[in-house]
């Protein structure tokens, strides 16, 4: 989606991952008369939830792959990069661990949300070599191996944090989860959250010194002067996971029209009108074929809430604190039964020094076994 090209600087910001707009409890000072409320009428209250975000696990993984591939691309070139295929594999694992450990060293949980499970069963570069940058879905799932995926899966079990698969639409499995648990954002690449409603977007654009970009889709929207309905629609003539682009109009003609015929119906409509007053068989032939029925059918809340049972059993977080005698044991394979599928062992010395970011006071209960790799 070409959002950021339309002037919608204002919606977004360049922060540091630990400005995140966290809220924070605020005491009401309510006098007693409006405190005597009937029994009967007073709502349940709900439970308190932590700072969160929900992460687009397929996006996530693949960015950091194609970081460190391009990284290795420039120094080894294209012909010699599988001579670092250990120290590649090695240079992922570390950035992935470091952005996690980002927001679990802020105090803000993480719940991944896959859209599959099974992933490549090649375990080498190849897979990256063959799709390089991409914007589908459908081939960053191909360069992710399913060891890697096990790997993660059993990172993040000790880390406390959620790992899901979800069987539905990604887009709106997310966002109705990061609605459901008041997350600050969805972290992810993938723009096409916005047209699903998703409050805000996290995307890193500077891993290694935890700045990210914060988007708010309610200022996007705001600036644009339209609603969430024509916003939706805009996406879906500017190109999609579900549409094609629209391509009788560039990007910012497009934005022109949505503001001026509100819709996409009433702007084919005009075309129609057009093609049949100048006899235009050929602009005839494309609006009649042009589809935007599929994707507006999964984007629009209303149609998209009818199509997921009412009754259909929501995810629930149960976020833990991380177990970093366990973590340990994995990342080091200190233990014959904790064993990386796809990562090495990392030294003991590394692996000290990045939990270290996460041990807090009431962690305390490790702190034994990390002391005996004591710094010089």
């Amino acid at each position: 989606m070409k959002l950021i090209q339309l002037n919608a600087k204002s919606a977004y910001e360049e922060i540091h991952l630990a400005d995140l707009p966290i809220e924070e409890e605020t005491n009401s000072d309510a006098s007693s008369d409006t405190q005597i409320v009937e029994e009967e009428q007073k709502e349940p209250e709900k439970p308190e939830i932590s700072p969160n975000v929900v992460i687009d696990g397929v996006v996530f993984i693949y960015h950091s792959i194609l970081r460190i591939y391009q990284q290795k691309l420039t120094i080894f070139g294209k012909h010699n990069i599988s001579k670092a295929e250990n120290e590649y594999k090695n240079l992922i694992q570390k950035d992935l661990l470091n952005r996690i450990i980002g927001f679990l060293e802020k105090e803000i949980k993480i719940a991944f949300v896959f859209d599959v499970s099974k992933f490549s069963s090649m375990d080498d570069l190849s897979c990256i070599q063959e799709v390089g940058v991409t914007f589908k879905r459908s081939q960053m799932i191909k360069t992710i191996p399913q060891e890697l995926y096990m790997d993660i899966k059993d990172i993040l079990n000790r880390f406390g944090a959620e790992c899901f698969e979800v069987e539905n639409n990604i887009h709106y499995e997310c966002t109705k989860i990061a609605e459901d648990y008041q997350s600050l954002g969805i972290v992810t690449e993938d723009l096409a959250f916005l047209a699903f409603g998703a409050s805000a977007i996290i995307r890193y654009i500077n891993p290694d010194k935890g700045l990210i970009r914060y988007i708010h889709s309610k200022e996007i929207i705001e600036s644009f002067d339209i609603d969430q309905r024509q916003f939706a629609d805009l996406c879906i003539l500017l190109g999609c996971d579900y549409s094609e682009t629209f391509e009788l109009l560039n990007t910012s003609k497009i934005f022109h029209y949505i503001k001026k015929y509100k819709d996409i119906d009433s702007i084919l409509d005009h075309f129609q009108a057009e093609s049949e007053e100048t006899k235009d068989l050929k602009l005839l032939k494309y609006i009649s074929n042009y589809d935007y029925g599929t994707a507006r059918s999964i984007i629009n809340p209303e149609v998209t809430e009818k199509s997921q049972s009412d009754n259909q059993e929501r995810i629930i977080f149960h976020f833990k604190e991380p177990n970093l005698e366990e973590t340990y044991d994995l990342l080091t394979c200190g233990k014959d039964d904790t064993k990386l599928k796809y990562f090495s062992p990392q030294c003991a010395l590394y692996t000290k020094l990045i939990l270290e970011r996460l041990n807090k006071d009431n962690l305390k209960l490790v702190q034994t076994k990390l002391d005996l790799l004591k710094l010089t």
